[in-house]
């Protein structure tokens, strides 16, 4: 193998220093000037450009650069930990969260994306993605773990703010106020236990949008992907196959 590793990678279980980088170029003798290194496979999600939207354009393949051994991906979800940068969360109807407000042209005006919501307008009183923890009629709706996660906020205006309202630690619903645009680290949500004496209301938790009932809002909210410009797999079936 030592014979060919030119013509390969390295992949590391860490970042290496410059140091232990100069060792690999010393061992496998790659540092020589005046030769090209020239690999045998090269994709590069960046370069290509796909996306969790465009991907049906490269017909679900990730490009080689070099030659024409192109990647065929397979039960990819494009989405969320599965497909293009690797997403916490997921915005949309049972997903992360059980239910969204939908647009109906007068009280709300809302776009979704799996991982950006676009509010124009939305009444001040109710939700706008969450998901019940405990309701009164029938107990627990939904009882799961939410990662904390980054989001960038753009749009908010003076008076118009962002509830997140999560599970903390301590088994009590607590609530972020967000009233500033840029990035903000929401907090892991944990499972909700149902105390000895149930509460006496409804709880839920997600997002709540405070637009002022400005109809011409563009509060936005991006949730920011762990990894970048890299195709990730959640473990279910996803695969890829080159021939």
């Amino acid at each position: 193998l030592s014979q060919i590793a030119y013509a390969g990678g390295f992949i590391a279980n860490k970042v290496l220093t410059t140091d232990e980088i100069n060792q690999v170029i010393a061992y496998y003798n790659l540092d020589r000037p005046g030769q090209i290194i020239k690999p045998q496979l090269y994709y590069n999600v960046k370069k290509q450009s796909i996306t969790n939207e465009n991907h049906a354009e490269f017909n679900d393949q990730l490009i080689d650069f070099v030659g024409d051994h192109n990647i065929q991906l397979n039960n990819i979800g494009w989405e969320g930990e599965s497909g293009i940068n690797s997403y916490p969360v997921v915005f949309g109807a049972n997903k992360t969260w059980t239910y969204i407000r939908k647009s109906n042209g007068s009280a709300y005006d809302i776009e979704y994306s799996p991982n950006k919501i676009i509010v124009h307008k939305h009444e001040a009183s109710t939700a706008t993605i969450y998901s019940f923890v405990y309701q009164t009629a029938t107990g627990i709706d939904v009882s799961k773990e939410i990662p904390s996660f980054k989001i960038n906020v753009t749009g908010l205006e003076e008076g118009q703010y962002i509830r997140y309202l999560y599970i903390s630690e301590s088994n009590a619903r607590t609530e972020m106020s967000i009233k500033t645009n840029g990035e903000h680290t929401l907090p892991k949500s944990y499972a909700y236990q149902v105390p000895e004496i149930p509460p006496t209301d409804n709880l839920w938790i997600g997002f709540q949008v405070i637009t002022v009932n400005n109809p011409n809002s563009n509060i936005t909210i991006e949730v920011l992907p762990t990894i970048e410009h890299a195709l990730s797999l959640d473990g279910i079936n996803d695969f890829g196959k080159v021939t």
